[in-house]
């Protein structure tokens, strides 16, 4: 056998490289499996856990969509929603809704606490996520990535579906965790 020959020849044997290539699509399997594990839970963190998240599907043109879902704070600490963003649209705020007289009046938050073992729903005729300046019109099935930023629990990022209302879904469609970011 010449030099050539033997630099040609693998350094393990086929059954160790067959082993490798094995191990590498168990563990691209296994991380897809984990993917959608997580997918299919409620989205948290820190202390925090938010869940049902939603937002209402609009008209084709419309600028402006509201988000809803809950917070709630399982720890012994105050936490504080400070920002919300989204790569489909310009803006997200937070916004109440108040009584001005005998008027319903819209107003931007500059953020919401959670006190410790508080439950924060944003909802309908209440508190919400208001999207401004949409890339695209939010239509029913579409999924949208938000990321919350909270003082003390830091950043997370969620899907949150475009549905009609949360009923027609059925309650089981949770928030998805894309990544806890740091």
């Amino acid at each position: 056998m010449d030099f050539a020959t033997i630099r040609s020849q693998p350094v393990f044997p086929r059954g160790i490289s067959q082993m490798r290539s094995s191990a590498k699509v168990l563990l691209a399997v296994g991380l897809t499996l984990g993917s959608l594990a997580a997918f299919a839970l409620d989205s948290g963190v820190g202390n925090l856990k938010l869940s049902h998240p939603w937002i209402r599907p609009l008209p084709a043109g419309a600028k402006v969509a509201a988000g809803y879902l809950t917070i709630q704070n399982a720890g012994n600490v105050e936490d504080r929603l400070l920002a919300i963003s989204s790569p489909a649209a310009d803006n997200v705020e937070l916004h109440e809704m108040v009584m001005d007289g005998d008027v319903m009046k819209m107003r931007a938050l500059d953020e919401i606490r959670i006190e410790p073992a508080e439950i924060i729903d944003l909802k309908p005729g209440g508190n919400h996520l208001m999207f401004m300046g949409l890339r695209e019109s939010f239509k029913a099935g579409d999924d949208i990535l938000v990321r919350f930023q909270f003082a003390k629990s830091g950043p997370v990022e969620i899907v949150m579906p475009v549905l009609w209302s949360p009923e027609v879904q059925g309650s089981s469609h949770k928030g998805h965790v894309t990544s806890t970011l740091e």
